[in-house]
């Protein structure tokens, strides 16, 4: 399985919760009677945890409800396609990477050193810009 931003999200989240506790991670695996490769792939989002594997975690690790109902969200999400999935065979990973994030974000930061971004922009202030990063063309011609 390929990790996700959700199944890595998950991971993190169970991970969070087994460090608080304070395990290791192959404590835990032996708590649950899994190895601990098993364990690893889970946390960091590239072994599908299911349905009843969540419910023991969520008992062995003390989460509380709020929370193991969020994790159990989380983990049915995880498993859902994207949009992008039915073009995998033009997109490179990283590019499906960059859009899932994109989609999953809750808001996105931008920051421009050299240049003001476009919604930002006044008409005097294209026109200099332009003008001088091209100075063979005309004010008019922009």
């Amino acid at each position: 399985m390929r990790a996700t931003v959700r199944s890595r999200r998950l991971g993190a989240r169970l991970g969070h919760y087994r460090a608080a506790r304070g395990l290791s991670g192959a404590q835990l695996a032996a708590e649950l009677s899994i190895g601990q490769p098993q364990w690893s792939r889970m946390e960091t989002g590239k072994a599908k945890i299911t349905p009843a594997a969540l419910h023991h975690l969520v008992q062995v690790l003390g989460i509380p409800e709020t929370d193991a109902r969020k994790l159990d969200e989380l983990r049915r999400r995880s498993a859902e396609p994207g949009w992008w999935q039915d073009y995998g065979d033009i997109l490179s990973e990283p590019v499906e990477m960059l859009i899932e994030l994109e989609v999953e974000a809750s808001w996105i930061r931008s920051y421009e050193g050299h240049v003001i971004p476009g919604l930002l922009q006044i008409r005097d202030y294209a026109e200099r810009i332009i003008t001088a990063s091209s100075p063979h063309m005309r004010v008019a011609d922009i």
